[in-house]
C-alpha cells in the first residue's frame, strides 16, 4: 500500500490517508491476503486517525495486554488519544492497561520486576499496588528475599522492608543461623529479635566460653544499638578485642561500666567477673580502689542471687 501510495501520490495530505488507504484496502485483491486480519485493520483506522478504534482493536490482542499498553503509550506520548478524549480519562485509560499488563508480568517467575518498573508509570494506586504483589512472592532464597528488600526499599515501602526481615529473621533463628538473623534485624530495627538473638549468644557464650561466635558482632556498626541487649553484647565483644590487644586500662574501664551497666542477664554477671580477675592480678594497678569496691558489690551481688535461686528451688522441690 505504502509503494502505490508513493507511486501514484507522493505529495498526499496527511489529511488524505484515510481515504486512500480505505479505497486501496477495498480495491486491492491479493491471493493469501486475509483482509479481516486484526492487524491490518489495525494499520487501517491508524491511517483514518480512528484512534478509538486502534485502541479497541489493539485490546483484542491475545499477548497479555503488551501490543495495547505500547500502542496506547506511543499515542499518549504523541498527544493523538488527549485530543479526542479528556485528560483525566485518557490517564485512567493508560494507567488500566498498565496496570493489566503489569498484573501478567508480575505472575511470572522471572519477569515480576519488570512489572513493578512498569506500575512505577502510573499515578492512581501504584504503590499500594507494588506492595500488594512484593508481599505475594513468596521469599523461597535469601537472595531472592534481599532482592524483593531492596525494590521495598528502593520505593520507600518501610512496613514491606520491615516485614520480610523479620520473616527472615525468623527463618534464620530457626535454622540455628544467628549471624543471618542479625543481618535482616539491621533491616528491621526489631527490638524484639534483637533482644532475642543477643539472649541466644549470651547463653551460647556462657555454655562454650567460646568468642569466635560473636566475630560478627565486632563489625556490627549502628546495628547493635537497636536495642539495649545487643547494645551490651556489642561492648562485650568490644571488651574482649581490646583485652587481646593488650589495651588493660581501656578493657577494664569497659568491662566495668558493663557489670555497673545492669544490662547483663543475672548469669552472666559472675562471667564478667571472671573476665576482670586477670586484669585484678595484673603486675600493673589498673583498677582504683573505687572500682575494686564496684566489682566487689557486684559479687555481693551475684552471691545473694545465687542463694535465692537455692532457696527457691528448695521450695519448689518440697510442694
Amino acid at each position: 500500500m505504502i509503494s502505490v501510495l508513493f507511486y501514484t501520490d507522493p505529495c498526499i495530505n496527511i489529511s488524505s490517508l484515510g481515504d486512500t488507504a480505505r479505497a486501496y484496502y477495498n480495491n486491492v485483491a491479493c491471493n493469501g491476503w486475509n483482509k479481516s486480519n486484526l492487524v491490518d485493520s489495525i494499520i487501517l483506522a491508524a491511517f483514518e486517525f480512528d484512534i478509538m478504534n486502534v485502541l479497541n482493536l489493539a485490546c483484542s490482542f491475545n499477548d497479555g495486554w503488551w501490543f495495547a499498553v505500547h500502542i496506547t503509550d506511543l499515542l499518549t506520548h504523541g498527544d493523538y488519544i488527549d485530543l479526542r478524549m479528556q485528560q483525566n480519562s485518557s490517564q485512567n485509560y493508560r494507567e488500566f492497561l498498565i496496570k493489566n499488563y503489569a498484573d501478567t508480568l508480575m505472575s511470572h517467575s522471572s519477569l515480576w520486576q519488570i512489572g513493578l518498573d512498569y506500575l512505577d508509570h502510573c499515578q492512581i494506586s501504584a504503590r499500594a499496588l507494588q506492595e500488594i504483589y512484593l508481599e505475594r512472592i513468596p521469599l523461597q532464597t535469601e537472595a531472592k528475599a534481599r532482592k524483593i528488600l531492596f525494590l521495598a526499599k528502593k520505593r520507600n515501602m518501610d512496613n514491606l522492608v520491615k516485614t520480610i526481615a523479620n520473616v527472615m529473621t525468623s527463618k534464620a533463628i530457626a535454622n540455628g543461623k544467628l549471624e543471618t538473623a542479625l543481618t535482616w534485624v539491621a533491616h528491621s530495627k526489631d527490638v524484639h529479635f534483637a533482644d532475642e538473638l543477643a539472649n541466644r549468644w549470651l547463653r551460647e557464650y556462657v555454655e562454650r566460653r567460646n568468642i569466635e561466635g560473636f566475630e560478627i558482632l565486632k563489625d556490627m556498626g549502628s546495628c547493635m544499638l537497636v536495642s539495649d541487649k545487643l547494645t551490651f553484647v556489642g561492648k562485650y565483644c568490644e571488651f574482649h578485642k581490646l583485652y587481646s590487644e593488650n589495651e588493660y586500662k581501656l578493657s577494664a574501664s569497659l568491662l566495668l561500666s558493663l557489670i555497673s551497666s545492669g544490662l547483663a542477664p543475672p548469669n552472666f554477671q559472675m562471667i564478667m567477673l571472671l573476665d576482670a580477675l586477670p586484669l585484678l592480678e595484673a603486675p600493673d594497678l589498673i583498677f582504683s580502689s573505687k572500682e575494686t569496691s564496684q566489682l566487689m558489690k557486684c559479687l555481693e551481688d551475684c552471691v545473694l542471687y545465687k542463694e535465692q535461686l537455692a532457696e527457691l528451688s528448695d521450695y519448689q522441690d518440697k510442694e
